[in-house]
């Protein structure tokens, strides 16, 4: 697995502890290749611990990255970020929406199948719809709100967040849907046009 981050961030907390490299609530640009994952902590379990602890041991990568001469490390754009795209089989994540064009058009470039999140209204875009019309990329799964699990470390300050009844916080995303190209059974249903019912119904 490849990830881009930046330490400090939400998501890198969730997925990483790189605090002990980068330091306490840095905002610096990495990645992070993981190619090994096993109990070398010895609690009977291949948790996120161990990711850290192979981190620390060196056996997984985690470098900070430079960026180029037109665009800012940590830039999907960026010469260094380019070829970890080229490496990937699938590519799962939540691009800058002001940049959801020209990331959308980077994966059909380097013609790689994915998973993001967008603004359901994408699908309008002149440069997004070809796409839609010729049957290579479709929304996945959603509903009309998705919402997202919050961390609980993390102390929301947006109205878009709730707790349910167990004390889980959620964060609503309104109007947003998943952009793929993964075939989904929900593709293949048939189109109902109309539907007759009876005063029993």
């Amino acid at each position: 697995m490849i990830a881009t981050s930046y330490a400090g961030s939400p998501i890198q907390r969730t997925l990483f502890n790189t605090d002990f490299k980068f330091g306490e609530g840095s905002r610096k640009p990495y990645k992070a290749i993981v190619t090994k994952l096993y109990d070398i902590t010895g609690d009977g379990v291949e948790d996120m611990l161990d990711i850290e602890e192979l981190f620390r041991q060196d056996e997984n990568v985690l470098e900070l990255l430079s960026g180029d001469n037109m665009y800012g490390a940590g830039d999907f754009r960026s010469g260094e970020c380019i070829e970890l795209l080229k490496e990937a089989d699938i590519v799962c994540t939540n691009p800058p929406f002001s940049l959801w064009r020209e990331y959308i058009s980077l994966l059909m470039e380097y013609k790689k199948q994915f998973l993001i999140i967008g603004n359901q209204n994408n699908i309008s875009y002149k440069e997004v719809f070809p796409y839609i019309r010729d049957n290579l990329i479709w929304l996945g799964y959603h509903n009309n709100d998705m919402a997202f699990r919050v961390p609980e470390y993390f102390e929301p300050r947006e109205t878009r967040y709730w707790q349910d009844e167990s004390g889980q916080k959620w964060r609503s995303m309104g109007n947003i849907a998943w952009f793929t190209n993964f075939d989904i059974k929900k593709r293949h249903d048939n189109l109902i046009l109309y539907k007759r019912y009876t005063p029993e119904e």
